[in-house]
């Protein structure tokens, strides 16, 4: 850290990882926790992983999770960011709407392309479409179609007028989905939203936010949600 122009502090704390980080935050108004993850999986992710998986689900504010370098020749430690392509993983609940403050902040200042994707996980959701009107394949189509609108809806209203932004609906578990589509695009930094919960234990569960954490094949930033218009949460 003697090379860069910040302030900046070095503080140690003992025992539990997770408790101390959130803990310092608390006390200290910190907006925004950095950490590093190497893609951990098996045993070696119950060892070391699950600390950068624990405070994605405890921390009340952002988490950018860093990922190394994807070439060894490239620079470990980069004199400027770049940040070209930036992905909102969307699921058309009020949650998301608060995803969008944090991409505007980051387009204005690295001139970003924002990419909003809703991962369609069942091609079959009975609310919105009737399965036996017509074959399997139109079905999808038609749904595929019906969430992009929806998708296009919750966008704020200034959205609509940026040459900058791509909306797109993939089928498939969001998982993998999203994660191949950030590979497809070159996505830099993928924005996911996560009801904190407060339980080291719950991590045992996966979801994608906790995959997006683990095998993304970017930077992740995790932004605190709460309820949506119905009163439940994530």
């Amino acid at each position: 850290m003697v090379d860069r122009r910040v302030a900046w502090d070095t503080v140690i704390r003992c025992g539990n990882a997770v408790d101390a980080i959130v803990e310092y935050t608390e006390a200290n108004h910190i907006g925004i926790v950095l950490v590093a993850s190497y893609g951990l999986s098996g045993w070696k992710r119950l060892l070391l992983g699950t600390v950068v998986e624990a405070l994605s689900q405890t921390l009340n504010r952002p988490l950018l999770v860093v990922r190394p370098p994807r070439k060894k020749t490239q620079d470990p430690y980069p004199t400027h960011l770049q940040l070209k392509n930036i992905l909102i993983c969307c699921d058309l609940s009020s949650r998301s709407l608060s995803l969008y403050p944090y991409a505007e902040k980051f387009v204005r200042h690295f001139d970003s392309r924002l990419h909003i994707v809703h991962a369609m996980e069942t091609p079959l959701q009975e609310d919105l479409i009737d399965p036996t009107t017509a074959p399997y394949a139109e079905i999808q189509q038609r749904l595929q179609a019906q969430l992009h609108e929806r998708l296009q809806r919750r966008m704020p209203p200034n959205y609509h007028k940026s040459d900058a932004i791509t909306t797109a609906v993939v089928p498939g578990n969001p998982a993998d989905s999203l994660r191949d589509y950030a590979t497809a695009n070159a996505i830099d930094l993928i924005m996911v939203g996560v009801r904190p919960r407060g339980s080291f234990q719950k991590m045992l569960i996966g979801s994608t936010t906790e995959s997006m954490v683990r095998h993304a094949p970017c930077n992740v930033l995790t932004i605190p949600c709460g309820r949506d218009e119905k009163g439940q949460s994530r």
